[in-house]
């Protein structure tokens, strides 16, 4: 293998429609990878080691075992260390000798003052990075590196982490773009991850009931992000609604059939180009998921969230966008020129908008030789 140095770049992600439904088989979502990213730096080392310098954490030592042991018991690694744990069985499998390698991540995905999360999918981006890191520092091999073996791997090790997730914030970070998107059989692939199935086998087998489509939105489509400065944790709201599910099946049944019809509405109107198809779908979206959480008792729209969208009701539709709880809260226009009068009362009212616009690639990376210093070569690059 010849010894090179890369930077992975990783866009975060934006839930645009089909939140909670898309964690069933069969339902639709819309998701967009979004213009602030994960980058990771891997190049050989002496040892194999982990720092990120927005933790405080330097030189994290991990071990050549199959459980990629970190030094540092950090909860906020979990995601990095299965993400290892994968790439690393995936290369043995192909019988590919692990090499020692350094690690050094940043991210533009949560508040560079507080370090409190903007809700974008950090822990997906960083999955997603480090996976790809991984198996390229080992692979020459184009075909090792295809966007839907990432895809499997990444998702496999956020399933790995967290038991649960649609992999929509995974699609977002590997392909980039604005999806149509329906989740996999997770009952599926549970029993073969229980079974031992071949990470090498996994990747090229066809996955029940996933679906990804890219979709190609008009000049005209224009999304505008509002941070409501409240951080939720998308866990324990999705474990809450699972149990509203199972308590309550034939209100959850009406909650997906309508939330299909909402989101297979918007994604007509992106198709057709038809802007009040659009509007429309998300103020439906957005009313369907706010009962929800009424229904359920989790607070999936906040008053933070209430207002945001109020406000974006005045000038075309918003809601929330992921589980809800804080975070974010996106917002389409009658009229793009409408935008700054937007973000002039999102402020007004103590929301803070985000200059986010979907990021066209997914994961994408560069090499270098080290003849040039990284950040000359970066400069070169970006000059070209």
């Amino acid at each position: 293998m010849t010894v090179s140095s890369y930077r992975i770049k990783v866009p975060g992600k934006m839930m645009i429609a089909g939140e909670y439904a898309v964690l069933e088989p069969g339902q639709l979502a819309v998701v967009g990878a979004i213009t602030r990213y994960v980058t990771v730096r891997i190049e050989d080392g002496t040892k194999n080691a982990l720092s990120i310098p927005a933790f405080g954490l330097k030189e994290i030592t991990w071990g050549d075992d199959s459980e990629c042991l970190l030094s540092t018991k950090d909860h906020r690694l979990r995601f990095i260390q299965n993400a290892l744990v994968v790439a690393t069985r995936f290369l043995r499998e192909k019988n590919v000798p692990i090499q020692k390698c350094s690690i050094t991540t940043l991210s533009e995905l949560d508040d560079k003052d507080s370090g409190v999360k903007y809700g974008l999918g950090s822990s997906a981006a960083i999955t997603v990075a480090v996976v790809t890191a991984m198996i390229k520092f080992h692979l020459n091999d184009e075909d090792d590196i295809s966007q839907d073996k990432i895809f499997k791997l990444a998702v496999i090790a956020h399933f790995l982490t967290q038991q649960n997730g649609s992999g929509a914030d995974i699609a977002a970070a590997v392909y980039g773009g604005l999806l149509a998107y329906c989740t996999f059989n997770s009952d599926w692939l549970k029993e073969k991850l229980e079974h031992d199935e071949p990470f090498t086998s996994l990747v090229e087998q066809h996955w029940p009931d996933l679906m990804i489509e890219r979709l190609n939105p008009s000049e005209a489509f224009s999304m505008s992000v509002g941070w409501t400065k409240e951080s939720a944790a998308t866990g324990p709201m999705v474990n809450k609604i699972q149990t509203f599910q199972l308590e309550s099946p034939l209100m959850y049944a009406r909650f997906l059939e309508e939330s299909h019809a909402a989101v297979t509405r918007f994604i007509q109107g992106i198709k057709t180009d038809h802007q009040q198809d659009v509007l429309a779908a998300i103020k439906e979206n957005r009313l369907l998921l706010k009962r929800l959480g009424e229904d359920a008792g989790v607070p999936i729209e906040t008053a933070e969230l209430t207002n945001l969208c109020q406000i974006a009701e005045k000038f075309g539709s918003g809601k929330l966008s992921g589980a809800g709880g804080g975070d974010c809260g996106i917002a389409f226009l009658n009229d793009s020129e409408q935008k700054h009068n937007l973000m002039e009362a999102w402020q007004a009212a103590g929301i803070e908008p985000l200059d986010l616009e979907i990021s066209i690639p997914g994961v994408t990376f560069i090499e270098y030789d080290r003849k040039l210093a990284l950040g000359q070569y970066l400069q070169i690059q970006h000059q070209e």
